[in-house]
C-alpha cells in the first residue's frame, strides 16, 4: 500500500476582534481604576488625621513639661528631640511631611501642624 501524502494544513479563518471592542474594554478598565482611586483617596486622607492629632498631643505634653523646668522658655521640636525629651520614634513632621511648630505665649503652649493645632 502506498502512503498518502499529508494534506496541506487548513487555514483557520478566525474572526478578528473589532477595534471598537478593544477600545470599549480599555475604557471600562480605565473607568474602574479611576473610580477606585477617586473613592479610596478620601479614606487615606482621613486616616492621617488621627495620627497627626496623637503626635500633636504627645509633643504638647512634653513641651509643657519642658517649659515648666526651663523658665518658661519656648522649645523647638528638634531641641526636644536632641535633648531626648521626645522619644526617638516620635515624628517631627505631620502626615503631610510638614514640620511641627511649637508656639508659646506667657501662659500657653501650642503645637501647630499643617492639619491641626493643639490645644485648639
Amino acid at each position: 500500500m502506498k502512503a498518502h501524502a499529508p494534506s496541506p494544513p487548513r487555514v483557520s479563518r478566525r474572526r478578528r476582534v473589532p477595534w471598537w471592542a478593544i477600545g470599549a474594554v480599555l475604557l471600562g478598565v480605565g473607568a474602574l481604576v479611576g473610580a477606585v482611586v477617586i473613592f479610596s483617596t478620601p479614606k487615606f486622607v482621613s486616616d492621617r488625621a488621627p495620627r497627626t492629632r496623637n503626635d500633636l498631643k504627645a509633643i504638647h505634653a512634653v513641651a509643657e513639661a519642658w517649659r515648666a523646668n526651663h523658665g518658661n522658655e519656648c522649645p523647638t521640636v528638634q531641641r526636644l528631640k536632641d535633648e531626648k525629651e521626645l522619644a526617638s520614634s516620635t515624628p517631627i513632621v505631620d502626615a503631610r511631611g510638614n514640620p511641627f511648630v511649637i508656639r508659646c505665649t506667657d501662659d500657653a503652649t501650642f503645637v501647630i501642624s499643617s492639619d491641626a493645632r493643639f490645644p485648639e
